[in-house]
């Protein structure tokens, strides 16, 4: 990771939980890493690598975005948007609806 190191996701993770504002340098800072994650699944993809490759990247690229969309201000559009990237990031969109349903009342 170039733009962001794990750490710093794990700062970002733990500020969204702790219902923090995200800093707008730290939104830039995913928005690029999205963008990182993007181009170098496209790259995979159109080099004929195998799927896999290019899934990894696409699930990055997808779970960075949920963290972006979940920091914005209007919070019913940023846990939709969450949820979407998440769902799309997954194997298992039973189990992410079914844990996301366990949160509501």
């Amino acid at each position: 990771m170039n733009s962001l190191n794990e750490l710093e996701l794990i700062d970002v993770t733990k500020s969204l939980r702790e219902n923090a504002k995200l800093s707008a340098d730290g939104k830039l800072k995913l928005e690029a890493l999205v963008k990182e994650f993007d181009d170098e699944c496209f790259e995979v993809e159109n080099s004929g690598a195998a799927e896999r490759d290019y899934m990894q990247l696409f699930g990055k690229a997808r779970a960075v975005s949920a963290l972006l969309f979940a920091a914005g201000d209007d919070s019913f559009t940023a846990a939709a948007e969450a949820i979407y990237e998440a769902s799309v990031a997954t194997d298992d969109e039973k189990q992410l609806f079914d844990l996301v349903h366990s949160y509501l009342p």
